[in-house]
């Protein structure tokens, strides 16, 4: 099962909800930040604290990076060691 933190964020679900009873069993992880989808810190959502939540869960995966950059792509890197 994909878990995309953007789109349930975007369509209005109950992100830590999801993430509390699914990122054990999520075979998938990706983000963005909402709106506009770009990288993270670009936006209101709050990535880390999800990502942290969602190890705590049981997910052990890779996130991947589903974002529009807003700045050059090299420094859309630079918010995401905060993710960690």
């Amino acid at each position: 099962m994909l878990l995309d933190l953007y789109h349930l964020a975007a369509n209005g679900q109950d992100v830590p909800r999801a993430v509390r009873e699914e990122g054990a069993t999520a075979g998938h992880c990706q983000i963005a930040d909402f709106p506009g989808r770009g990288e993270p810190g670009s936006g209101t959502l709050p990535l880390a604290a999800w990502l942290a939540d969602l190890r705590a869960a049981g997910y052990d995966g890779w996130v991947g990076l589903e974002y529009k950059p807003t700045v050059p792509t090299a420094e859309s890197f630079g918010a995401l060691p905060d993710l960690i």
